[in-house]
């Protein structure tokens, strides 16, 4: 097998000869090793897919000692029943907390619940 190799550095592909390569492309046929800019892509993309499973997984803790789950889903569940409670008047509502247990929470337990998951989507996607 040969190998088209990007003068760039950003890559190669498999070639059957010379003649398939581009003026943009070197052709070798000994397999090339990953360029830099392909070992900086996957490390990014591993970076990626690690932040992501930490933002799906975020659970707080509010100073009552409730654990309420974090991620988008969760964040924007918070949100609508803040919303509606302001609305109605509601103080109070019966949450799925973290572990599945159904509790009563107060409309400030999960104003602090959303702020603690904000802050904690902060942390994830800048370090």
């Amino acid at each position: 097998m040969s190998y088209a190799v990007r003068k760039d550095g950003k890559g190669w592909r498999a070639v059957g000869s010379k003649t398939d390569c581009t003026e943009d492309e070197d052709f070798t046929e000994e397999m090339p090793q990953q360029s830099q800019y392909q070992l900086d892509a996957e490390a990014a993309a591993e970076a990626k897919k690690v932040k992501l499973k930490a933002l799906n997984s975020i659970i707080v803790t509010t100073g009552s000692g409730k654990v309420f789950d974090g991620n988008e889903t969760a964040r924007n569940n918070m949100l609508s029943a803040i919303t509606a409670a302001n609305f109605i008047g509601q103080t109070t509502a019966n949450w799925k907390l973290a572990d599945n247990t159904v509790a009563l929470v107060t409309l400030d337990e999960v104003h602090e619940a959303l702020a603690l998951s904000i802050q904690r989507v902060g942390e994830i996607v800048t370090a």
